[in-house]
């Protein structure tokens, strides 16, 4: 984090809406821990960091005020009600309720993705099936993994600094480059031009720049490894096409089933090396996508979201939004 940290992280996130409020949170140090228990057949994997405290403590204050409403003839005020509520307007009493409640819970949605994002790449966790928050800030899984051999406990995190704070919560995830990217200015992006019917939006944001620029070298980085993967798995004498044949041994698929001929082939463990990457590269391109368009959600006026259903990524870095025919 040494470049990025140059010019204050604090300075770089402050006016990103996804990221106000978390700063603001992480500046009171007031934190809200997950109430459950982990589970006694889960592995614990980890903490959360203070910036993911801060994230599950903004989308803890609309959820916290589902029990003050009331007992429900129907049931449990619960977060699912959050969701079902316009469905049974006519039975359920606290649906006026609800609807400001859900609003509000609308508002930071976004920062849910953010956070499991930043769990999931800072524990290198991408290919976990859940992820739970447990009491203490505890991360655990259900996923049969080996945890690695010392958990990281952010231990006085929450007294530090702002800045150190935000260091340390982004040091080892996604959002390393991003910031980088976002300092140096240097955006790039190959995208079409503007469609017929598509209305623009605004310009993006030196954020979301950013964020799409590290979209981009994810793609094209994980083209050309994919290439290189088809090439291999073409041309080396340690591996033969078996068509829809499934076979043991079997675990490289790139468009066709591979056999191995030959386990202790350098070309073999090369194959396996590469498709870790492109796994990596794809769990990773999934957490920024996400994100960034929660972000550009978050940049959008309610006007234009409720005029049209898609929203686009035109050249020149031009948001676009419109109607699927």
């Amino acid at each position: 984090m040494e470049e990025t940290t140059k010019l204050s992280l604090v300075e770089l996130l402050s006016g990103v809406p996804a990221f106000d409020k978390v700063l603001e949170v992480m500046k009171s140090k007031q934190f809200v821990s997950p109430d459950s228990e982990v589970a006694p057949d889960a592995i614990l994997i980890g903490v959360m960091s203070p910036l993911e405290r801060a994230c599950y403590t903004l989308l803890n204050v609309p959820i916290s005020k589902l029990p003050l409403l009331g007992k429900c003839p129907n049931g449990t005020v619960e977060g699912r009600c959050l969701s079902v509520f316009t469905f049974e307007m006519n039975e359920c009493p606290f649906a006026n309720e609800l609807a400001e409640i859900s609003k509000e819970f609308d508002v930071v949605k976004p920062l849910r993705d953010l956070m499991f994002a930043l769990i999931q790449s800072r524990l290198g966790a991408m290919n976990l099936d859940s992820i739970h928050l447990n009491v203490g800030f505890k991360l655990s899984t259900s996923t049969a993994i080996t945890p690695s051999e010392t958990i990281e406990v952010f231990q006085g995190a929450e007294e530090l600094p702002l800045e150190e704070m935000l260091e340390i919560s982004l040091k080892g995830t996604f959002m390393e480059s991003v910031l980088a990217t976002m300092q140096s200015g240097v955006f790039v992006g190959d995208d079409p031009a503007i469609k017929e019917g598509e209305q623009v939006i605004r310009p993006m944001t030196d954020f979301e720049k950013a964020l799409w620029t590290e979209i981009s070298k994810s793609f094209q980085t994980g083209k050309l490894k994919s290439d290189e993967l088809d090439t291999l798995l073409g041309t080396s004498d340690a591996f033969v096409h078996m068509g829809m044949v499934i076979s043991v041994g079997t675990d490289i698929d790139t468009g066709g089933i591979f056999g191995v001929t030959d386990e202790n082939h350098p070309d073999v463990a090369k194959a396996h090396q590469l498709r870790e990457e492109l796994s990596q590269l794809k769990s990773s391109a999934k957490s920024l996508k996400s994100f960034f368009w929660a972000v550009v959600k978050s940049n959008t006026t309610q006007e234009y979201l409720d005029l049209y259903d898609t929203t686009g990524v035109r050249q020149g870095f031009q948001i676009t939004m419109f109607n699927e025919d």
